[in-house]
């Protein structure tokens, strides 16, 4: 993932009659002009809308998006845009038009992490959708790094299986990670989400991997429909089919995505997990504490289930998102859960291989997914 920051100066203030409107208002009022063009472009470029995220502290407002580099018809590829103050001179003065500027900012190097012991209360992960050999993910848990994050689901057009994830999940087991997938949903799509989720469920299932658990992203306020009993319905929809398969099931969101997209729905049921993602931007400079220490409850979560903590960061010559889990005194268990053996003795297990032979009437996959951050679901 690249990570693109834009710079928008609002230089002095408006005037309406004779009364200075107030900074943060001129400020708003001008991330809502951008914010319908960014839409208005997305939809001529017959691209996903761009915009992922946004808020404000303060008089900063922060526009996060993630797009394909046609989407703005810009040598763009991903995340981050800030509206930045400059002094306020002139309370009279018009400014003109804002002035966007571009700038590239590569993915850093993560900082190595110090290897947890068996009382750590934390465990590392990563999280990310390209491609990485048996090598790379070695080289992940040599760095202390216990589970994989893979994504299943591509939003792309109308979205489709990510056939990608297999690689990844066979490469992640042979290095002895532990697995977890997520899909990225595209609700947009004429697809129902429980059809997407049927995708995700029988392109795994049919290549010998037995799902446990799936994570269904819930950000990019811009990439959903405005009305959010129409969002509810389609999450709703692929939680309750996959509960149809007996999976886990847990959100990747945070606190303003899922109120801006559900209006803050709380019904998602107390068995969810929660996924929530806090960072200030790109690169080392834009960690948060790799901790639940800045969790507040929203939704139907009074706690976390996992943390991202770090956006685009280099380990192992990938480019990956970094991500806490608890642990406490079992970190060398749900490491150990990576091996089959182990992974196969774990109390519930028979559930899941019956659910997977009634699916495929087929002999039992020898590959799981989903349960390592959280197995006692």
């Amino acid at each position: 993932m690249q990570l693109w920051l834009i710079g928008l100066s609002c230089l002095a203030a408006l005037t309406l009659a004779d009364k200075p409107i107030s900074f943060a208002n001129r400020v708003a009022n001008t991330h809502q002009k951008l914010l319908q063009k960014l839409k208005e472009l997305s939809a001529n470029s017959n691209q996903n809308a761009p915009v992922d995220n946004t808020k404000m502290v303060g008089n900063e407002i922060v526009i996060e998006y993630n797009h394909p580099k046609q989407a703005l018809n810009l040598k763009l590829a991903d995340k981050k845009a800030t509206f930045v103050r400059e002094e306020e001179k002139n309370p009279a003065f018009v400014p003109p038009a804002p002035v966007m500027t571009f700038k590239k900012q590569e993915p850093e190097p993560a900082p190595a992490i110090v290897p947890p012991s068996q009382l750590a209360a934390y465990a590392y992960a990563v999280d990310f959708a390209q491609v990485a050999t048996v090598a790379q993910m070695q080289c992940l848990r040599q760095n202390s790094y216990s589970t994989a994050f893979v994504r299943a689901y591509n939003p792309a057009g109308q979205g489709s299986f990510d056939a990608n994830s297999c690689t990844n999940i066979n490469n992640a087991y042979s290095a002895g990670l532990g697995i977890e997938i997520y899909m990225t949903p595209q609700p947009m799509s004429s697809k129902t989400g429980y059809q997407q989720l049927d995708e995700v469920y029988n392109g795994l299932n049919s290549r010998g991997i037995t799902v446990r658990a799936i994570w269904i992203q819930v950000t990019s306020p811009i990439n959903w429909p405005t009305n959010s009993n129409t969002n509810i319905n389609f999450i709703n929809s692929i939680i309750a089919r996959a509960r149809q398969y007996s999976l886990s099931v847990g959100i990747y969101t945070s606190a303003y995505d899922w109120n801006q997209i559900t209006g803050g729905w709380t019904g998602a049921g107390n068995d969810v997990m929660l996924w929530y993602w806090n960072v200030r931007g790109g690169g080392v400079s834009g960690e948060s504490p790799p901790n639940f220490s800045d969790f507040a409850p929203f939704g139907c979560w009074n706690s976390p289930t996992a943390k991202q903590f770090a956006q685009v960061e280099q380990v192992c010559s990938i480019t990956v998102n970094r991500d806490v889990y608890m642990s406490g005194s079992a970190v060398a268990q749900v490491e150990g859960m990576a091996h089959r053996e182990v992974a196969q003795e774990k109390e519930g297990m028979a559930k899941w291989e019956k659910a997977a032979a009634l699916q495929t009437n087929q002999a039992k996959p020898k590959i799981f997914v989903g349960g390592f951050v959280n197995p006692k679901h």
